[in-house]
C-alpha cells in the first residue's frame, strides 16, 4: 500500500511540476511584425495597382524607381526584426523570400525597361498578375505564421 502510495504521489507531483514547465517552440506573438508586414504588404498592392492602371509604354522602370528603395528599406527592417526574435525561423525564411523575391522584381524590371524588344511593354499585365500573386501568397504565409503564434 505504501509502494502505491510513494507512486501516486511521486506522479502527482511529476504532474504539478509539468504544469508549470512550458515549452516554447516558436517566438511569442509579435504584433509590431504583424503591423509591419501589412504595411508593406499596402505598400506592394498600391506599387502593382499603379503599375497596372498605367499604360503599357508609362510601365517602364525609371517611373517606379523611386519607389522601391522604399519598399526595399521596409522589408530589410522587418526581416531584421525577425532574425532577432529567438526561435523564429519560419518567419525568417518567409520574409527572406518576400525580400528576395522583391530584389528579383526589381532587377527584372530595370532590364526589361532598357530591352529594345520590351520598350512598349515593359512590364506586361500578366506579369504584373503573375508577380502580385507571388506577393499575395509570400504575404498571407507571413502573416499566418505570426498569427499562429498567438
Amino acid at each position: 500500500m505504501t509502494r502505491r502510495l510513494r507512486a501516486a504521489g511521486a506522479l502527482l507531483s511529476l504532474v504539478i511540476l509539468l504544469q508549470g514547465c512550458a515549452v516554447h517552440l516558436v517566438a511569442d506573438y509579435d504584433q509590431q511584425s504583424e503591423d509591419r508586414l501589412i504595411t508593406s504588404y499596402e505598400k506592394i498592392c498600391r506599387f502593382y495597382d499603379d503599375l497596372s492602371s498605367a499604360t503599357p509604354e508609362a510601365r517602364a522602370y525609371e517611373g517606379f524607381r523611386e519607389r522601391y528603395p522604399e519598399i526595399d528599406t521596409d522589408l530589410r527592417v522587418l526581416l531584421l526584426r525577425q532574425k532577432v526574435r529567438a526561435k523564429n525561423d519560419e518567419s525568417v525564411q518567409i520574409t527572406a523570400k518576400i525580400l528576395e523575391a522583391w530584389e528579383v522584381t526589381r532587377d527584372r524590371h530595370a532590364r526589361y525597361s532598357i530591352d529594345p524588344d520590351r520598350a512598349n511593354d515593359p512590364y506586361p499585365e500578366s506579369l504584373i498578375r503573375f508577380d502580385r500573386a507571388q506577393f499575395d501568397a509570400h504575404f498571407q504565409a507571413a502573416v499566418a505564421a505570426e498569427r499562429a503564434k498567438k
